[in-house]
């Protein structure tokens, strides 16, 4: 069995926060309040911010990335 991790993301983390929340915006549109376009136009540098302010988490198992919120 594979322990399933939720921590709070970082500003390290904005790569992993992007590919999850843009294969969940294209994957599942109607569950997020933005398009795919909308999501693709935000700068890494805006979700560095977003991400520094500590109210964003990520679940993993193991090593793999599979959830935000």
């Amino acid at each position: 069995m594979i322990d399933v991790i939720v921590r709070v993301a970082t500003p390290d983390d904005a790569p992993v926060w992007r590919a999850l929340r843009m294969a969940g915006i294209v994957e599942n549109p109607s569950v997020f309040i933005v398009t795919a376009e909308e999501a693709a136009a935000v700068s890494i540098e805006e979700d560095i911010e977003r991400l520094a302010n500590g109210d964003r988490v990520l679940a993993f198992a193991g090593e793999t990335p599979v959830g935000l919120a």
